[in-house]
């Protein structure tokens, strides 16, 4: 809920604007959703990119069981995930400089703060109940939080001024691409194996008597040619 937030005073700073030109970029398929009114956005978002946090983050990460990262910072507490990833790389750095620091990226609306609509909010919970349970799971008050099972959709419904770049792939199809490169890495790892086999007989050639004899004809017969 706070992406949404964040996302929409972004881009009501902006005034909508495309703020990378000629750039792609994960959230040029919500410039379709432009409003400057929260709900109008959050009905848009709902109706044109059902359960987009989700599917975003799958982007990134891959899915639930295809994960390809080793590890998530989270917003909540993104210094002290940023520490401990540095720690695990041995990065010598001052820690209290880094606490110290002040956000970067703030987002200030000109229109103030969001305010959510309740009947919006508990779509956008029932639609992104998939990464709130992914990522949340054990934080997740029942008695608080109202957050069903949903059957989700993982791909953007079917519109006219899709192109190559504005679709994503869906579970199924980020699985297959994983296999395909799986086996694009083994078939190149073959092909190495294979060049420096070869590599190896041709130096094994060329240090041969008869390599060096084939050397010496190859030299007189440039000396003779046939016309002389």
């Amino acid at each position: 809920m706070t992406w949404y937030e964040s996302w929409w005073k972004f881009q009501t700073w902006l005034n909508w604007k495309d703020h990378e030109p000629g750039v792609w970029h994960p959230q040029k398929i919500l410039e379709r959703c432009e409003s400057n009114d929260f709900s109008k956005f959050i009905r848009l978002c709902i109706q044109l990119e059902p359960a987009y946090v989700t599917r975003m983050y799958e982007w990134y990460i891959g899915p639930p069981e295809g994960e390809f990262v080793d590890f998530v910072g989270r917003y909540e507490h993104l210094t002290d995930d940023l520490i401990q990833i540095l720690r695990l790389r041995s990065v010598e750095f001052d820690e209290a400089i880094l606490r110290a620091y002040a956000p970067a990226n703030v987002s200030l609306s000109p229109l103030g703060k969001p305010v959510w609509d309740e009947a919006l909010k508990a779509q956008i919970l029932e639609l992104e109940a998939p990464v709130i349970k992914r990522f949340y799971g054990d934080e997740i008050n029942s008695d608080k939080t109202q957050v069903r099972s949903a059957s989700v959709l993982y791909f953007s419904p079917a519109r006219k001024d899709a192109s190559p770049q504005s679709e994503f792939p869906t579970n199924a199809r980020l699985r297959k691409q994983q296999d395909t490169i799986q086996r694009l890495r083994k078939r190149v790892k073959n092909l190495e194996a294979k060049l420096e086999a070869s590599e190896n007989e041709v130096v094994a050639m060329k240090t041969s008597k008869f390599w060096q004899l084939r050397s010496h004809w190859m030299k007189l017969k440039a000396k003779f040619p046939r016309n002389s």
